[in-house]
């Protein structure tokens, strides 16, 4: 066996890493969770081998609350992702997304996070045009998100391993 590429041979190699994980208050109450109240408290758990091919990083993003448990699984990574609507929350802007099961039903995820806020949506519609263009879906295109508000965030960096 013999690699011809070594470029095609350095796509898998790990990267970066990162583990985040916290809570913070929903301030997104136009998506309902079930019967979850818009205020309610959630935690988030991420952990992410981001590949020198972001499109081969793999990792999981993990949100609870009462009652609802969504595991989104990692297809891509960009940092400094460059959203105008998130302009004014800082420079270093990870987002990643990928895809997800909830009440049964398979949905594109995208995750967005700066140390000031952090942003989880699912829908049925696919991320590939809003990723290709460093946006994010309309909101009509949304079946559920949970947002944080500035001053609630409470997060930590994890070991990595």
């Amino acid at each position: 066996f013999t690699i011809t590429s070594p470029l095609f041979a350095d796509d898998n190699k790990i990267d970066d890493k990162f583990d985040l994980a916290g809570t913070y208050q929903n301030i997104s109450s136009d998506y309902a969770w079930g019967d979850v109240p818009g205020n309610a408290m959630w935690n988030y758990n991420i952990h992410v081998k981001v590949a020198k091919d972001t499109t081969k990083s793999k990792g999981t993003v993990h949100f609870s609350t009462d009652g609802v448990e969504v595991v989104g699984h990692v297809e891509d990574v960009k940092y400094g992702y460059d959203y105008s609507g998130w302009a004014s929350y800082g420079q270093n802007l990870l987002a990643t997304v990928g895809w997800a099961n909830y009440n049964g039903q398979k949905y594109h995820f995208m995750f967005l996070y700066c140390e000031d806020y952090v942003w989880f949506a699912l829908s049925e519609t696919s991320y590939e045009f809003p990723w290709s263009i460093e946006n994010v879906w309309p909101s009509g295109q949304r079946a559920f998100q949970t947002h944080s508000k500035k001053s609630d965030l409470d997060y930590y960096y994890k070991d990595i391993h």
